[in-house]
């Protein structure tokens, strides 16, 4: 059966962007309305952990109540208490009122056919009890490295575990990340990358020019490590008289201290250090640039580089389980985690190869079409809906 086959799905995201947060988890938003442009039905609970602290200051009445989205009615938003790990059986009762909440709303509506929960807390243990209530089979992805941190032995674990396992589909977001998923819970995962919204294809291709962009973006904080990339372009720079660095993610005190690295290192004038950005200028920035540079301590999807490849830009990334999936030497270059050395190095590569006219433009946007496109996802996502329904079906 074609995997186009207009599907109802209720994703249930352990995050989700809002008017006050519209980047966080923003790929969720676009990966959904990849989902409808493909015919999909899809509507998303959006569930937040809730911390005992959190419930005691807004109060239960209030951080409790379940919200419909302003703009769109096919989201709703509700915050899920989260029990200290301790309190072994306190997820299965949260999770099961939580979902009897969903479930009150959904009168009068035909129920999903299939339910696609995003991290395990909150997210699993709410799209869990909602399956066996409808009746109605559940996938699994997860996108947090942190999730595996709890011992394997505890009891929340072992709890995860069954549900994991129960689950129709599992999917990790880098092959790296999804062998360690295997690992943990025991059960296999499958890989999908996280696609990269269809305006990345969009922009014009980066022309050579007189001077030379290394570009970064990020929400950026101590694990991006944008201050090391600052580094990195001083150190070229004092051979490379058009090399300059764009930093896009950069806010309050951190902006304030990368301005100030740049100044103690000479190449001000060469610097720009700006706060974050809405998508599309995101875009804009990515097709300007020469190279894109992420050199984190962590990074499970790395969505940002495949934009950049989706833009035409080559890529130097650390050797994180995100940039393991993406960078190459035919993307643009892999560095170790810790190694400014090479990180120098490496960039001085790309700048040298794309001076040449190696690492072009079209080819490398080419390669991300076939990977990371909004097309490419929906097929990938739609054939796993299509197999959980199947299968889940008392004809068969």
């Amino acid at each position: 059966m074609s995997a186009t086959v207009p599907r109802r799905i209720l994703w249930v995201p352990s995050w989700y962007p809002t008017p006050e947060a519209p980047l966080n988890g923003s790929f969720f938003a676009e990966q959904v309305e990849h989902l409808r442009r493909a015919g999909h039905r899809v509507a998303v609970a959006a569930t937040s952990p809730l911390s005992a602290a959190t419930l005691r200051r807004q109060g239960p009445r209030h951080a409790l109540t379940m919200h419909q989205d302003r703009d769109d009615p096919r989201i709703v938003r509700l915050g899920v208490p989260i029990p200290p790990p301790r309190a072994q059986m306190g997820d299965s009762a949260v999770a099961k009122e939580r979902a009897q909440a969903i479930i009150r709303r959904w009168r009068g509506h035909r129920p999903p056919e299939v339910i696609h929960a995003h991290s395990a807390l909150p997210g699993l243990l709410v799209a869990r009890e909602l399956a066996h209530a409808w009746g109605v089979p559940y996938g699994f992805t997860e996108h947090r490295p942190s999730s595996l941190e709890l011992p394997p032995n505890h009891p929340r674990t072992c709890r995860l575990r069954d549900y994991v396992g129960e689950a129709a589909f599992r999917i990790g977001v880098a092959s790296e990340f999804s062998a360690a998923l295997a690992t943990y819970y025991d059960a296999p995962f499958t890989t999908v990358p996280l696609p990269v919204a269809e305006y990345f294809f969009d922009t014009a291709l980066r022309k050579p020019g007189e001077t030379f962009t290394f570009l970064h973006v990020s929400l950026v904080d101590d694990n991006k490590r944008a201050d090391t990339v600052v580094k990195a372009c001083a150190a070229l720079a004092e051979t490379h008289a058009d090399i300059r660095c764009r930093i896009i993610g950069a806010s309050g005190e951190v902006a304030r201290l990368l301005t100030e690295l740049a100044q103690r290192l000479g190449i001000s004038e060469r610097v720009s250090i700006e706060p974050p950005a809405d998508r599309a200028a995101i875009a804009e920035a990515m097709s300007h640039a020469d190279c894109f540079v992420l050199y984190s301590r962590v990074e499970a999807g790395g969505t940002v580089l495949g934009e950049a490849l989706a833009s035409g830009t080559p890529i130097v990334a650390s050797a994180t389980t995100a940039g393991r999936s993406y960078a190459s030497r035919a993307t643009g270059g892999l560095v170790p985690v810790d190694d400014h050395a090479a990180l120098v190095t490496t960039m001085e590569d790309v700048y040298r190869r794309r001076r040449s006219g190696d690492l072009a433009p079209a080819a490398l946007r080419e390669y991300a079409r076939t990977r990371f496109s909004p097309a490419a996802f929906a097929e990938r996502q739609g054939c796993m809906y299509e197999q959980a329904i199947v299968a889940h079906s008392p004809s068969r």
